[in-house]
């Protein structure tokens, strides 16, 4: 202990009898010492860092096989049940599952919801690369047949989320399309359009609709109930009205409150 004090009290000594250029090379020494062992310290602890997440990164790539293994010896024993069935196990199968996954789906995480759409999108993707003309057909049968179905049973709150898949699978499907999709996605919607109005482009059925909506706004243009009676006193089109009787009509059966509203649709409001 006596040999530690005098050691200590003879550097403290030293210390404080050293001049400025000695005391200036032991701190730059010291700093030296420092920095070389944080360099030393902080590679370490990189390597080790480096070493874990390799280390993880070969386990999560070994989960992932191994889940993809699993999923897909499940989808070989699904497709040979399928194909062996009898038209009653069919039946009875598809029943347990209108039971079971909404149950199923009502008990799931928002992670496990995300990861099961996934999944869907990408077997729907998958079945859609490599299906038939008559497969389709069936596919899109089927879900006819279901959506119909669920229309039937919805509630107000389900109908919401549906409408808002819908919404979000729109928005999806916008963002990612190609220019030549976007063009036979327009050029579809215009023959629909035309198969609808029973017109040939969209310039007939814009007039159409202009010749639609002025219609009814003269139909609307009529004096107050009082004078419906006498067709003398009913408003017709100026167009089909003589110049006199125009004059006359406006002149004698209209205020300068009520006027405005029986100008033609496309001329501006009286000011």
């Amino acid at each position: 202990m006596s040999s530690k004090k005098s050691a200590k009290r003879s550097l403290s000594e030293e210390i404080r009898n050293e001049s400025s250029d000695d005391r200036q090379s032991r701190l730059v020494n010291v700093r030296e010492r420092t920095a070389e062992e944080s360099m030393a310290e902080k590679q370490s602890r990189l390597e080790k860092e480096i070493n874990r997440l390799s280390k993880l990164q070969a386990e999560q790539f070994q989960i992932s096989e191994q889940r993809e293994r699993k999923r897909q010896r499940k989808h070989e024993l699904y497709q040979l049940v399928k194909a062996t069935e009898t038209p009653e196990e069919r039946e009875r199968r598809l029943e347990q599952m209108r039971v079971y996954m909404p149950r199923l789906r009502k008990a799931e995480t928002p992670e496990q919801r995300e990861r099961r759409l996934e999944r869907e999108r990408a077997r729907e993707k998958r079945i859609r690369e490599t299906e038939t003309p008559e497969r389709r057909e069936r596919r899109l049968e089927c879900d006819r047949a279901r959506e119909k179905r669920n229309r039937e049973t919805e509630t107000p709150e389900q109908r919401e989320r549906r409408l808002e898949r819908k919404r979000a699978q729109y928005k999806r499907a916008r963002e990612t399309e190609t220019s030549e999709q976007r063009m036979a996605r327009l050029e579809k919607r215009q023959k629909l359009y035309a198969q609808k109005n029973g017109k040939k482009n969209s310039k007939d059925i814009k007039a159409s609709r202009m010749s639609k909506r002025k219609t009814e706004m003269w139909s609307q243009c009529n004096l107050p109930s009082s004078s419906k009676g006498n067709p003398e006193n009913s408003i017709q089109n100026p167009l089909q009205m003589s110049s006199s009787r125009l004059s006359s009509s406006f002149a004698i059966k209209t205020t300068p409150d009520l006027l405005p509203m029986y100008r033609h649709p496309l001329n501006p409001p009286l000011t």
